[in-house]
């Protein structure tokens, strides 16, 4: 297990993947523009993803197969589907406990949040795989003291700055962010610098799901409990909200419990809901 205080040691092939930025990335978040969410409505959905009956908690796309990811928290399996919600396969997570939320780092590698145990996970997913061991993966423990069930519940990464963002549920709410260290190969400390205040600016009453979209440099951050999405910068100061309440977005129903989002190289927007629907979003 990497523990986050002194530098956190990483495999060289992560150290890889984190240095290569996006193309046209260089200007800063202020100059940059939001990707005007409030501009968003219902393209299609519900929809119900294939191969998941329930606990759908976490989402991601990946630009590799131009797939989506979902992550089932009980028992923990990652369900691969095309854009539609179509299965593609099913992968078998041993050992994990509690996954609630996924991220595309780059080519097969990918990073898993466990909700209790308060660890980010770093693992590789090739074209052939059908089952991933714990023992395998890279960890990196948020939290000294886990265990409750208003943990972990979305994870992001920026490849730009070469760091991870991670959401804590509630009591109290927090966006962590994991560093890059000083010294090749290493992480520096994780810090969570958003807390209470921030959560009443955002008026959101939980977190469920976090993305990050390396166009505009901005967080997506997901509210169950608030049925919203907030794009923020990734100092915390809110850009613009979505509602995803009945008569919002043009949906004919509220999101019943959002638990994961992404966003695809067009810039649709997909969100998961437990059970098993996708909800799929793009600009008017």
């Amino acid at each position: 297990m990497i523990r986050t205080r002194p530098l956190l040691h990483v495999p060289l092939w992560l150290l890889a993947a984190m240095t290569v930025a996006p193309t046209g990335c260089g200007q800063t978040n202020d100059e940059k523009e939001g990707i005007g969410l409030a501009e968003y409505r219902l393209l299609q959905g519900p929809i119900q993803i294939e191969g998941v009956r329930k606990d759908a908690s976490g989402l991601a796309f990946c630009e590799i197969t131009k797939s989506l990811w979902v992550v089932i928290d009980s028992p923990p399996v990652l369900v691969e589907v095309d854009l539609a919600g179509r299965l593609l396969r099913q992968i078998e997570l041993r050992g994990f406990e509690d996954i609630e939320g996924i991220a595309h780092v780059k080519g097969n590698r990918f990073a898993l949040v466990e909700e209790r145990r308060y660890e980010l996970c770093l693992i590789e997913i090739g074209p052939e795989t059908k089952r991933i061991d714990r023992t395998a993966a890279t960890t990196i423990r948020l939290e000294e003291d886990g265990g409750d069930n208003d943990g972990l519940e979305g994870v992001a990464f920026d490849a730009l700055r070469q760091r991870f963002f991670c959401v804590k549920e509630k009591k109290p709410s927090r966006v962590y962010e994991i560093q890059k260290g000083s010294e090749p190969g290493k992480f520096g400390r994780v810090s969570h610098p958003w807390e209470a205040k921030e959560k009443k600016d955002w008026k959101l009453d939980d977190l469920s799901g976090l993305h990050f979209d390396a166009a505009s440099g901005h967080l997506l951050v997901l509210s169950d409990k608030s049925s919203a999405v907030v794009e923020c910068t990734p100092q915390g100061k809110m850009i613009a909200r979505l509602s995803l309440t009945k008569g919002s977005a043009g949906l004919d129903a509220t999101i019943p419990k959002a638990e994961g989002i992404t966003m695809d190289a067009s810039g649709r927007l997909y969100v998961c809901s437990e059970p098993n629907l996708l909800y799929i979003l793009a600009k008017e």
